[in-house]
């Protein structure tokens, strides 16, 4: 099934699994993978989750175009090597092992941040609870901590184009996040 360029297959070990279109180890897909194993990945792929979201191989690079777009290269864990991120729907949160989310979230290159749509621990807190824009995992599935001028709140993440949010907000644009399959993806956040 093919979502906004986004691959994905149902593995029965695995749930859904995202294609990282263009890796070409012959081994693309999103897999759970256990740190602990003594080979847990094959090929040039470290064992290795994000935010606390479920470990998964990862394709190892030293720059971004050796990632397939949208994914980028960074360091999951600080201080770790460098591996691809492996994008997910943000809208649906499809590529994301178990409970996981999708979300825009900051990973080191060098010295300095950028941002990813990834996989990350899935939150407990509703939209509108009051969040912590450092720490994203607060906030529950289809949901980012976003500021606005009354702080920040766990707010549903939208499309650019196809603005969905309720009557009084509006679809604000998530600054440095990359494009998924051509489509730009924000948060709702009340209107001005």
């Amino acid at each position: 099934m093919c979502i906004d360029a986004l691959c994905y297959r149902r593995d029965a070990d695995a749930g859904v699994a995202a294609l990282d279109a263009g890796a070409d180890t012959g081994a693309p897909n999103r897999e759970a993978c256990n740190p602990l194993d003594t080979v847990p990945c094959t090929g040039a792929r470290n064992c290795e989750s994000a935010y606390a979201a479920d470990a998964v191989c990862r394709m190892t690079c030293t720059e971004h175009s050796e990632c397939a777009e949208p994914n980028r290269c960074v360091r999951t864990v600080e201080g770790s090597s460098r591996q691809c991120t492996l994008a997910c729907d943000p809208l649906t949160g499809a590529g994301c092992l178990g409970d996981d989310s999708c979300d825009h979230l900051y990973f080191q290159v060098e010295e300095t941040y950028l941002q990813a749509w990834e996989c990350r621990h899935t939150g407990t807190m509703a939209s509108g609870a009051p969040c912590a824009t450092d720490e994203p995992m607060q906030c529950g599935r289809g949901l980012t901590c976003s500021s606005d001028s009354g702080g920040a709140f766990c707010r549903p993440l939208c499309d650019i184009d196809d603005d969905t949010c309720a009557d009084g907000f509006d679809c604000h644009l998530v600054d440095g996040a990359p494009a998924i399959g051509g489509r730009l993806y924000g948060a709702c956040t009340p209107s001005l």
